[in-house]
């Protein structure tokens, strides 16, 4: 039976292939410090992301980062 179960776990799991793009930090807004530039990075390479960042570090200004190189440079469009 555990073993059994075992399979059925391993079967739900999946990776999710980056879709995204790769940018340069010196690209990215200055006012980011360089942890919020590596998430934002992060980020537009994965294509899809959430970022779950602790109260404070500065998930708005990351967030709009990473919304304003999808719209505004990559032309794609977005909500």
């Amino acid at each position: 039976m555990e073993q059994l179960y075992d399979e059925f776990i391993r079967n739900k799991g999946f990776v999710m292939e980056a879709n995204g793009v790769t940018v340069d930090k010196s690209e990215l807004n200055s006012n980011l410090f360089k942890f919020q530039k590596d998430i934002v990075c992060w980020a537009l390479a994965k294509g899809r992301a959430a970022i779950f960042a602790d109260c404070g570090l500065g998930k708005t200004l990351m967030q709009l980062e990473w919304l304003n190189k999808f719209v505004n440079e990559l032309t794609v469009k977005c909500l």
